[in-house]
């Protein structure tokens, strides 16, 4: 019976993503170590709740490094998103956070646009959280342009600032870079996280968006655990 109810939920999260169809680098604070985790917070064996993937190198390779997978049109990742936002702001500084839209097919390109364009003139803190109030709340259209555009000025960016930076070279560099990490980290669905650029989790496999952060804290403990003492 637990083995077709793990099975439903998998269906139900990669369903959900389908029908409701950066490098952006968040240097977190000057807290404690997060504290360790109780396992009582999860109502599955943690050895179920991530998969191991072939490593990959990281770009900063003095920290933990954690990515998170998102579509700006997933339902799940917004249920995920001030989740996710809090356990970030409580990381120690040996752990870094860093966004990246998945793009699963050429109707999620536009949404890796957007990120990108906000990463490049520097406004992912203050409007990432923005973008996805926008679309799940206020329907924003993310392949229609000209709305993204009129969305942007209408948040403090300068139109043709906006503009010319949305089409340029920079941001296709980093929305191809995004599809070769997507087969590099071996995603399939939103959101996914991968921690330390060799352990993957996601709502499936952690049984819900809700145990996500006690997954991310027992694998960021394990990689810490591995690491030589300062």
């Amino acid at each position: 019976m637990k083995i077709i109810l793990l099975i439903f939920l998998k269906r139900i999260f990669f369903l959900g993503f389908a029908a409701s169809t950066s490098l952006a680098v968040l240097f977190l604070g000057h807290s404690a170590l997060a504290q360790p985790l109780n396992d009582m917070a999860l109502n599955i064996p943690f050895e179920q709740t991530y998969r191991n993937i072939d490593p990959q190198p990281k770009t900063d390779k003095q920290r933990i490094e954690v990515l998170d997978f998102f579509w700006y049109r997933c339902p799940f990742c917004y249920q995920f998103l001030p989740t996710f936002l809090d356990w970030s702001a409580h990381q120690s500084k040996d752990v870094v956070v860093r966004h990246i839209p998945a793009i699963m097919q050429k109707s999620w390109i536009p949404d890796a646009h957007l990120y990108y364009t906000l990463e490049t003139l520097g406004e992912v803190n203050r409007l990432h959280q923005v973008v996805f109030d926008s679309v799940n709340l206020d329907h924003l259209v993310t392949n229609d342009p000209q709305a993204v555009t009129a969305w942007a000025v209408a948040h403090g960016i300068e139109e043709k600032k906006w503009m010319s930076v949305f089409d340029s070279d920079v941001v296709r560099g980093k929305v191809s870079q995004a599809i070769l990490l997507m087969g590099q980290y071996d995603i399939h669905g939103t959101p996914s996280l991968v921690v330390d650029g060799r352990y993957q989790t996601n709502a499936a496999l952690a049984n819900g968006v809700d145990q996500l952060p006690a997954v991310l804290n027992h694998l960021v403990s394990k990689v810490r655990a591995t690491l030589p003492l300062p």
